[in-house]
């Protein structure tokens, strides 16, 4: 039995760049890129959608339902290609994303000519699920890739991808809200448009499919043509709490998009671009502690701690945007800002290494290490997160209607921190009872034989 101290250590940033080929630089460099790019398509109209959608005639719930469809189409699309990976290729299957999201955001930038308010929501709508379509065949491919390219750092590789992603996120508000004010409605949907193209061209080049693998016989085969690759993946009670944890990120990242803004605007009067700015704050909190807590993972090989604390500090957030049973302190522009932050940081530590926790629990389960699993996993993994960021719009918007949107707040901060001690029990104390087992037993038996 290994000891803790035992375990091999995974490489540091520094050190996984030291064992880069010149190929391995521009893959990680083109994903990473992708990462950026995939989250500003679905940001950059956070500041100022709800006004142009709102002068069209839609209420607070209807443009909650154009954030979330994005996630919906988006979890449509992981679970289709998580199991197509293994059948057309990673390439197929990345290049594919990338041209159809570039020609969905295309359209989407001429959706302000339409003057009907039904036939914008639903062209608006349509859009948006066909956008998420294609990225989420990318970002299901990504994930495949650098399990598959790079596994002897899976969460490190992991880290920076979100780091990547958390700078798409804070760029996108900030680049979506300054693009309208400078050339309008159409201008940064067109910008992001013309930037997929071009990823999608290079891509072409570069990205190669995986080497073809064995067959794996039976059961362990997953995402092929097995019928209930899926069912068996989510008959583990484990798997479902660590969907359930991405899934609760989804909500809490997406929930905020549509009544944050309300909130901003209507107790500081902020510009679109300060708001974009204000979003930002989560982004750059985000950023700075993924590359931390992917070295943390794959060195020391413990995240219950992460969990647990990630969730206490995610509801106390939304706690102090919501209605303060005891009021601490009277929010200003810079306070939304550093809470905003916290909740990067906080939210980091729960979501980034779950896709580790998720590879390591369907090994240990019997599944096999291929690459027909890996994709099953992401494409389950990356279902769960959208998932989440689908319901998250729609429910908070639509409670905002009937009870505001500092209660929406509250509510939520309620329903992270209950299932965070849900998880608590169900989750980390029985690992931790396991491994105390496993400690003991070997104490034991060395003392019966002496």
């Amino acid at each position: 039995m290994e000891n803790k101290s035992e375990k091999k250590k995974g490489p540091g940033v520094l050190d996984l760049y030291a064992t880069f080929k010149l190929k391995d630089f521009i893959i990680f460099a083109l994903l990473s890129i992708i990462n950026v790019a995939v989250p500003t398509t679905f940001s950059c109209m956070a500041p100022f959608f709800n006004d142009v959608a709102r002068s069209k005639g839609l209420n607070l719930s209807e443009v909650g339902i154009v954030f979330g469809i994005f996630n919906f189409g988006s979890t449509c699309g992981a679970i289709v290609f998580g199991k197509f990976i293994s059948l057309f290729g990673c390439k197929k299957i990345f290049l594919f994303g990338l041209f159809f999201s570039s020609l969905a955001t295309t359209g989407f930038a001429f959706t302000n000519l339409i003057q009907s308010k039904n036939v914008y929501l639903a062209s608006t709508v349509i859009l948006r699920i066909l956008q998420a379509f294609g990225q989420s065949a990318v970002i299901t491919c990504c994930y495949t890739l650098s399990a598959k390219l790079f596994p002897q750092a899976i969460s490190t590789i992991m880290a920076l991808f979100e780091t990547s992603s958390a700078i798409g996120f804070s760029i996108g508000p900030l680049l979506g809200g300054f693009l309208y004010e400078v050339g309008g409605y159409q201008l940064p949907f067109i910008v992001i448009s013309i930037t997929l193209f071009c990823i999608a061209v290079v891509s072409i080049f570069f990205i190669t499919d995986l080497p073809a693998e064995e067959k794996v016989v039976g059961d362990q085969l997953i995402g092929n043509n097995i019928e209930g690759g899926y069912q068996k993946l989510l008959s583990s009670k484990d798997v479902i709490m660590l969907l359930i944890i991405v899934g609760i990120m989804g909500f809490c990242f997406n929930s905020i998009d549509p009544i944050l803004p309300v909130i901003l605007q209507t107790e500081f009067n902020l510009t679109y671009t300060q708001i974009g700015t204000m979003f930002s704050g989560l982004a750059i909190g985000y950023a700075l502690c993924a590359p931390f807590y992917g070295y943390i993972i794959d060195n020391y090989h413990n995240t219950n701690f992460m969990y647990v604390l990630g969730g206490t500090l995610v509801a106390c957030c939304f706690y102090l945007m919501g209605v303060q049973f005891v009021t601490l302190f009277a929010l200003t522009p810079l306070l939304y800002a550093f809470i905003l932050f916290i909740f990067g940081c906080a939210a980091c530590a729960l979501y980034v290494p779950a896709f580790k926790s998720l590879l390591d629990t369907v090994k240990a389960e019997g599944f096999s290490d291929s690459i027909s699993t890996t994709s099953a996993v992401s494409g389950a993994f990356s279902g769960a997160f959208n998932f989440g960021g689908f319901i998250g719009p729609i429910m908070s918007s639509t409670i905002a209607d009937f009870v505001g949107f500092k209660w929406t707040m509250t509510s939520i901060a309620g329903g992270v921190f209950l299932y965070t001690i849900i998880f608590a029990f169900f989750y980390v104390l029985p690992k931790r009872k396991y491994k105390s087992r496993e400690k003991i037993g070997p104490a034991l038996e060395a003392k019966i034989n002496v």
